[in-house]
């Protein structure tokens, strides 16, 4: 008979891997697996346990030694890059720089980009990789005799919210298959302030003997400022079935989404294209100090961000802490100190901590945005001349 072991590991992608015996409701983590039912025919083991426990299974950890994948038990020692070589991810984001940088350098160049970089002190900080959201899953056949594993195979799946929309990938070691898997996707959107409606339901995805690979890609191009997918995934093996589900992450600032998308972009405030599409745009430096020294906002280079980021901004609304930032920034402004005030402005944006979690501070979230912005600031207010 097969015997089942499911074993749970973590790391930002959200990965997991299937298991037994409990529900894991874990706040820090993103997923609930669920044991729905159990073959009582089968002579199958199952166990699962957090990334940090692995320390404490050396049978696991002996498994992935002989078989020359001891890089998976050094995830959380890795930056994405080669998170993503170690998963064998043959889709993923490369995390150097955010998504875009790309053309950033392509519209300004290479020179002047670092320059701005390194005049502004700018350091992109990669995101902590979050090991509490990998799990581990175990599939052995046992010996009737010895009562001991004939062989052993484990998976590691990947959910990742990319760009072109959510993926799903199996990582496996060892030679079983999974029965059957079955996968439902769906997408929320900001749709205006804090509205985070449905935007899409996914097709029901039902695989057989399933093993390596992309096990799924679902297109969803982006139509508002930020979404995030919710996901269930099925495993059933041997007449044992198990759920597992981020359904737990919610809109709520301060819940860790880890499947989440941004559609950040920097346009000209008063170009018509340039839609807020549910979300804000943002003035790094005050439509109304700009006003002061006889620019016209509508101008000026700004950048669309969630409504609730957009809200935590110093020089945004009528509090008497704004209203004195904005006339600080007039004091600057006036004085013509703009690099010092582009320089004081993005730097207060380290201050403002991330609703969501995940990017530790506005700064890090928008660091393409703020780049832009800057380049597009220095030619709005006349700070350098390039070619």
């Amino acid at each position: 008979m097969k015997k089942v072991v499911l074993r749970n590991l973590s790391t930002f992608f959200g990965i997991f891997v299937l298991s037994m015996f409990l529900l894991v409701s874990n706040t820090e983590a993103a997923s609930e697996i669920e044991l729905i039912s159990e073959n009582p025919e089968s002579d199958s083991v199952i166990e699962m346990m957090h990334y940090d426990d692995i320390k404490d299974n050396p049978e696991l950890i002996q498994f992935l030694e002989e078989n020359n994948r001891a890089d998976l038990l050094k995830l959380d020692d890795m930056n994405y890059s080669q998170q993503a070589q170690a998963l064998k991810l043959s889709i993923f984001n490369t995390r150097t720089y955010p998504d875009g940088f790309d053309e950033i350098l392509a519209k300004y160049g290479e020179e002047r980009v670092n320059k701005t970089i390194e005049k502004y002190g700018m350091v992109y900080e990669q995101p902590t990789i979050n090991t509490e959201n990998i799990d581990v899953v175990t599939l052995s056949e046992m010996d009737e005799i010895t009562g001991e594993p004939k062989s052993v195979t484990a998976w590691f799946i990947t959910y990742q919210a990319q760009r072109s929309g959510f993926v799903v990938n199996f990582t496996k070691v060892g030679t079983s298959k999974l029965d059957t898997v079955s996968l439902s996707q769906k997408r929320y959107h900001n749709s205006s302030y804090n509205n985070w409606p449905m935007a899409a339901a996914g097709p029901l995805v039902t695989k057989t003997q399933v093993g390596s690979g992309v096990f799924n890609v679902w297109a969803q191009s982006m139509d508002k400022t930020t979404d995030y997918f919710i996901y269930q995934i099925t495993v059933t093996e041997n007449g044992t079935v198990w759920k597992a589900s981020n359904s737990s992450e919610t809109f709520e600032a301060g819940t860790k989404r880890s499947h989440q998308r941004y559609n950040f972009e920097v346009g000209i405030y008063g170009d018509s294209t340039f839609k807020a599409l549910g979300g804000e745009r943002h003035h790094l430096i005050s439509a109304d100090a700009l006003k002061q020294i006889g620019k016209d906002p509508n101008k000026s280079p700004a950048i669309r961000m969630i409504y609730r980021d957009h809200r935590l901004t110093l020089n945004h609304g009528s509090s008497t802490a704004a209203v004195a930032y904005r006339a600080e920034e007039v004091s600057y402004l006036k004085a013509g100190k703009y690099e010092e005030l582009i320089s004081k402005n993005v730097l207060d944006f380290k201050k403002l901590t991330d609703p969501d979690v995940e990017n530790g501070n506005l700064y890090n979230k928008y660091f393409n945005e703020l780049l832009l912005t800057i380049l597009g600031l220095e030619d709005y207010l006349g700070i350098v001349a390039w070619d």
